[in-house]
């Protein structure tokens, strides 16, 4: 038994074996390879605006980003996602341009948004039932708090409440992807528990646990070491103290506490943390509000299943029997080969196995 090094992503507290982390890899390569439109689209989204903040986009990054949203297929999670991203530009009725899209996102709140997007899809063409379908509704209830969240938390972030509010729920469905039996038994223990997950009866079971899974398609996605390593260490460290002394640990600790605590309890987490992640009065109200509505009816907009003829054009033009087939014909032609070919219609879409 080996534990990872510092430097890599594999997380230190746990101390993983080279075993399990084989084991997570070969679960992670499930989603087939990522086109690298995708991964160099995202790392270059993540590095041209290290703070993360503004709308830092430098020309590359803003090329990649505006081609890719040029899929009507993709553009219509993207445009969902932006509602709650950036209410006051983008609603669920009005249709906007892609100028006007990217334009109210930050660099990573793209990034994190497209990851998610694509490795969505992915999960979706391996799994099916009842067991997927209750996976998704949760995930995206989460994904939306987590995106409630990081607005009212900056420290957090929107990027990282983006992705952990996902990566979670679509890493454990790879899980189900090749073991239903084996899934729903542990779905059954883990909700008798009431718990979201069970780390050390993942690793029992499958040899690996989500996390080590989340953590390979994140690297591969294009996020990065230190956001991959965030991501592991913070979710899986109980040393806290070490956890406090580097942001990068702390945001993710943090998020996924508040997360949990918002969707079981509907409160912040009984828990002490610096101030600078605890949001402002007002703003706390703002997401008790948010978070009683998605605790009550589900997520409002299910922004990662969303479909090209959700998007507020297509169906204005459906109303007014008038479908502009021919302008996304138009756009259509400027994506890359491998992005019409991931996000063309189901008959058509790649084999992953």
């Amino acid at each position: 038994m080996s534990t990872p090094t510092e430097e890599t992503a594999e997380g230190k507290n746990r101390e993983y074996s080279e075993e399990s982390w084989s084991r997570a890899d070969k679960y992670s390569k499930l989603l087939g390879a990522i086109p690298s439109s995708f991964s160099t689209a995202i790392r270059t989204l993540r590095t041209n605006n290290p703070d993360g903040a503004g709308n830092g986009f430098d020309k590359n990054s803003r090329f990649m980003a505006d081609r890719l949203i040029k899929s009507p297929t993709l553009k219509a999670p993207v445009h969902f996602a932006a509602c709650m991203l950036a209410p006051d530009k983008v609603t669920p009725d009005a249709p906007v341009s892609d100028a006007v899209l990217l334009n109210s996102l930050t660099p990573h709140e793209v990034a994190s948004v497209l990851g998610m997007i694509y490795t969505y899809r992915r999960v979706k063409r391996l799994c099916e039932g009842q067991l997927w379908d209750n996976l998704a509704k949760e995930m995206h209830a989460q994904s939306d708090i987590g995106i409630r969240l990081g607005k009212c938390i900056p420290r957090i972030g929107t990027s990282v409440g983006i992705v952990l509010g996902s990566v979670r729920w679509l890493a454990m469905a790879l899980f189900l992807s090749r073991d239903e039996k084996g899934f729903r038994a542990y779905r059954r223990e883990v909700n008798a528990k009431n718990k979201y997950h069970d780390l050390d009866g993942e690793m029992k079971i499958w040899g690996c646990d989500h996390i080590q899974i989340a953590s390979k398609i994140l690297q591969t996605l294009g996020f990065g070491l230190p956001f991959a390593a965030g991501f592991s260490f913070g979710l899986t460290s109980t040393n806290h103290t070490e956890l406090e002394s580097d942001p990068e640990y702390y945001r993710w600790y943090c998020a996924t506490l508040w997360i949990e605590a918002l969707r079981k309890h509907g409160k912040a987490p009984d828990m002490t943390h610096k101030g600078a992640y605890y949001p402002l009065k007002e703003h706390l109200d703002t997401l008790g509000l948010a978070v009683r509505e998605i605790n009550s009816g589900g997520s409002k907009f299910n922004w990662l299943g969303k479909e090209k003829q959700d998007l507020p054009s297509a169906k204005k033009a459906q109303a007014a029997a008038a479908p502009k087939e021919k302008e996304t014909e138009v756009l259509e032609t400027d994506l890359p080969e491998e992005v019409i070919k991931e996000f063309a219609e189901d008959g058509e879409e790649l084999d992953l196995e």
